[in-house]
């Protein structure tokens, strides 16, 4: 997906339940940020403002 151009978030560990899928993400280089999940609706944000 990252390849394609998505934006590709992944949940830190410290606050992950699981962290299997966001880990191997992280380890492929696969996410474009890591971030706690309060941080993450900034970054969406930021996101769409670029599309407009």
């Amino acid at each position: 997906m990252k390849e394609k151009g998505a934006i590709t978030l992944c949940q830190y560990e410290h606050s992950c339940v699981v962290f299997g899928m966001p880990k191997e993400a992280i380890a492929l280089w696969a996410a474009t940020a890591v971030a706690n999940v309060g941080d993450m609706r900034v970054i969406i944000d930021r996101a769409m403002s670029l599309q407009r």
